[in-house]
């Protein structure tokens, strides 16, 4: 749907529930230049595919502006946190000063999970040291869509209570996180 068909009635704020706004390719250039010509304020509520963020896409995303002042892309394996990290690159290089929110699905194995979400903690603490771009993951448990009976299993429950909770993520190692009483989770590395 065209920007300009919903910025009726004086409205100037929209929250898209687009699930990958940019893999519409040049029509999302299209509406990202009227959402900035026309000054609307949006926010993209779905994670966006850092796969494909050219220089073209991260200078009009550095333009707009952003009503949370942010960013949502997924990163739900290894393999696209380098996508994730180059489109993040780009963002910078055209002025993003937003936030980049990263969803994370947490399935699979402990460790893979783990190191995934860890490594956006690590990037994010040099971020602060260094005065740069900050990141903040969100962790979410898988969850069978075809079995609305699928056990989720502990330790990502535990792991998504420790990445969403930004203050205790930031400062507090995984393995000395206490998620219930007398419960720590340096069990998990055993």
């Amino acid at each position: 749907m065209d920007i300009d068909e919903l910025a009726i009635e004086g409205r100037t704020k929209f929250v898209l529930m687009d699930n990958n706004f940019l893999a519409s390719g040049d029509y999302a250039v299209e509406q990202f230049n009227k959402i900035i010509e026309r000054g609307y304020q949006i926010d993209l509520n779905q994670a966006n595919d850092a796969r494909i963020v050219t220089d073209e896409f991260a200078e009009l995303m550095a333009k707009v502006k952003w009503i949370h002042r942010r960013i949502r892309f997924g990163c739900d394996t290894q393999a696209q946190i380098g996508a994730c990290e180059k489109a993040i690159d780009k963002l910078v290089k055209y002025g993003f000063k937003g936030e980049i929110f990263l969803y994370t699905m947490l399935s699979g194995d402990f460790e893979e999970c783990f190191e995934r979400v860890n490594h956006w903690r690590q990037r994010s603490k040099e971020a602060r040291k260094n005065h740069q771009q900050d990141v903040f993951p969100y962790a979410q448990p898988y969850r069978d869509p075809n079995n609305p009976h699928h056990p989720v299993p502990q330790w990502q429950k535990d792991l998504a209570s420790w990445v969403n909770k930004r203050q205790i993520f930031q400062v507090t190692e995984f393995k000395d996180f206490s998620p219930r009483k007398g419960f720590k989770c340096s069990e998990y590395f055993k």
